[in-house]
């Protein structure tokens, strides 16, 4: 029976459990982080339904029915998603960076541990680059990883899960707004034809 095999990332949730509080609040950081970095895109929307439907806009509908409260609240919401955004970059980057260091620290010790209690024929077989490197650069590379490519992989998903929603509440609004929603595209993507012209007699 063939065993599967362990992927590494499997190993690395495994091993920084002991750091979980700290591993969640980071990626709780992380995707604040680019939920505040898309909103400014969304408020531009916002600014231009503003401009256009003027006192039944998003914002008017809120209760700012003056021009000046409505320009104070754009450029109050625009410095409150702004000051955020940087707060949460701060936030995620101390803690992926507290946490690479532990997990760096906390493995290097193990290593050298192990390496200790192997056999003297081992060592004698090993060059002592290539414990070395082990020790030092295998260990930064995940550091480096912690550090940065685990912010990245969680902002790219959250950036597109924010991203699909927004496109498919505006394409259901366009179809609201042309009179066919999404029964009328049903329909004629089962095949399925409207009335009659009989029917149409019958119903006038």
């Amino acid at each position: 029976m063939v065993k599967k095999e362990v992927k590494p990332i499997h190993y690395l949730i495994a091993y920084i459990k002991k750091w979980k509080g700290k591993a969640i609040s980071a990626s709780l950081f992380s995707a604040l982080n680019k939920i505040f970095d898309i909103a400014p895109e969304v408020l531009i929307g916002v600014a231009v339904d503003l401009v256009v439907k003027k006192n039944d806009s998003f914002v008017a509908s809120l209760g700012f029915k003056s021009i000046d409260s409505q320009v104070a609240f754009i450029g109050g919401i625009t410095f409150l998603i702004w000051a955020l955004e940087s707060l949460f970059e701060y936030l995620y980057m101390i803690e992926w960076r507290g946490l690479a260091q532990r997990v760096e620290h906390d493995l290097r010790v193990k290593t050298y541990d192990h390496a200790q209690l192997l056999d003297l024929d081992w060592h004698e077989k090993q060059s002592i680059g290539n414990i070395t490197a082990i020790l030092n650069d295998d260990v930064n590379q995940l550091e480096r990883f912690l550090n940065n490519g685990v912010s990245q992989i969680i902002q790219i998903s959250v950036s597109t899960v924010i991203i699909g929603f927004i496109f498919f509440y505006i394409i259901f609004q366009f179809q609201i707004s042309i009179g066919q929603g999404w029964g009328g595209t049903a329909r004629r993507m089962d095949g399925s034809a409207g009335p009659s012209p009989s029917q149409l007699k019958l119903d006038i």
